[in-house]
């Protein structure tokens, strides 16, 4: 075969390092096939090397795009002892919160349980009295006086419960703030 082609066998392997290290040095496509003939490599073996080097772009960038979408794995000691720190405050103040809730919730609680027994109270003795009423016989030109202040004892006994419950209320809401 004089007038043949000659067929060159080349290095037995595609040089895709060796394009990925010429493409960084910005040379154009002429170059890199000239200087890989240069060092023994088929034209088969070049154009598989560029193919393959032109579709890795297209995968880098949806690795690119994949790992944007991801959190950031890392997150620098300081940055992670505040976070760490401020959700301690937030814990505190929750706690605090739900403390000064639950106080409020017994001081109505008792608020109304007081008023309930006052209620009661004034109840008994509008009965208590009625009947006292009841058993005097009036002339009809009796007019009857009524003192402003009367004494109860059941009532003072029960303010005075609710002061000291107020009171006791009042101290642990100042303990938990």
């Amino acid at each position: 075969m004089l007038f043949g082609k000659k067929k060159k066998k080349g290095k037995g392997f595609i040089p895709l390092e060796k394009v990925k290290e010429l493409k960084a040095k910005n040379l154009p496509d002429g170059e890199i096939i000239q200087a890989l003939m240069n060092e023994g490599f088929s034209a088969e073996e070049i154009d598989q090397a560029l193919i393959q080097y032109y579709n890795l772009p297209k995968e880098a960038e949806k690795k690119e795009e994949e790992k944007e979408t991801i959190a950031p794995l890392f997150v620098k000691l300081d940055k992670y002892r505040q976070i760490l720190d401020t959700l301690s405050e937030l814990k505190v103040i929750i706690d605090s919160l739900k403390n000064s809730f639950l106080t409020l919730k017994k001081i109505e609680g008792l608020l109304k349980e007081n008023l309930s027994i006052v209620e009661k109270t004034i109840q008994n003795f509008e009965k208590k009295f009625l009947k006292l009423n009841s058993y005097f016989l009036r002339p009809a030109s009796y007019k009857e006086e009524v003192e402003e202040f009367f004494e109860v004892k059941d009532l003072e006994t029960s303010i005075s419960q609710l002061k000291s419950q107020i009171e006791e209320l009042k101290a642990e809401l100042q303990s938990v703030s």
